[in-house]
């Protein structure tokens, strides 16, 4: 379950609105598949040197721990944020730090037991992440394919209008290459915590039988989560949408929640 959902977060739900908006939906897919496959490759690495030479303490050395140390101080304060960012788009007259809060203090609760409690909770969080992502995955899709009165179906419709490519702060050419700059930055920050799979290798009993499993789960996560999920993203929601401007800019909603079929 770590290795199919324990990354999703912030850069998918959230940040792929924000890369639909600065380089349309074909840049938005070129960026995800790219980084992908970027990615893809490091666990296959990974994955090599976990198996060749087993570590009771995982891969994390001295100077990999502190890395982490100060990636997850970030992430954590960005996630805490992003959690209290979406719930104020129902609430808000409630201040955004009331939230923030309420989503720390468990988090901070559960990593002060043992690491049992913290592989199932993991586990529970990562399967509510499946659920979601997938609900929201086949919603866009049968929403682009549904037929609609009056206009048919949707489809890749909004691949030829508004266009395929945006443009991001120049026009021309030049705007659409950093309108796909732009969605590579996005599709990287999406993929961060991929490699936190890892961190399990060390407690794994059969290494050479569960490590490429674990490696076979994360390839079809980035095929299905985050390529079908941009793809569907990019059918069933114009990179022109006034909410993606709210999105990008305010901070208001989510990427997924700009597509005219899940406004409220």
């Amino acid at each position: 379950m770590i290795s199919v959902a324990g990354a999703f977060g912030t850069g998918l739900i959230i940040s792929s609105g924000t890369a639909l908006l600065r380089g349309g939906p074909a840049s938005l897919l070129i960026a995800y598949v790219v980084m992908g496959a970027n990615v893809y490759f490091v666990m296959t690495a990974l994955a090599e040197m976990a198996t060749y030479a087993k570590m009771d303490t995982g891969f994390p050395g001295f100077a990999t721990g502190y890395n982490y140390f100060c990636k997850y101080v970030v992430v954590l304060a960005n996630n805490l944020t992003a959690a209290g960012i979406i719930i104020q788009y129902w609430r808000p007259e409630l201040n955004v730090g009331i939230w923030i809060t309420v989503f720390a203090v468990p988090v901070i609760f559960i990593n002060l037991f043992h690491v049992r409690i913290f592989g199932e909770t993991q586990y529970i969080a990562g399967l509510v992440k499946l659920t979601v992502m997938t609900v929201l995955i086949i919603s866009c899709l049968v929403a682009s394919l549904k037929p609609v009165k009056g206009r048919g179906v949707v489809g890749f419709r909004y691949w030829k209008d508004p266009g395929s490519f945006g443009e991001y702060l120049e026009h021309g050419s030049l705007g659409r290459f950093l309108g796909l700059w732009a969605s590579f930055v996005q599709a990287s920050f999406a993929y961060i915590g991929t490699e936190v799979v890892g961190a399990a290798f060390g407690e794994t009993p059969n290494v050479k039988k569960e490590v490429p499993r674990a490696i076979f789960w994360t390839f079809w996560r980035i095929m299905i989560f985050y390529i079908g999920g941009v793809v569907v993203l990019g059918m069933s929601c114009p990179f022109q949408n006034d909410m993606l401007v709210g999105a990008a800019h305010s901070k208001s909603s989510a990427g997924w929640r700009a597509s005219k079929y899940f406004q409220t």
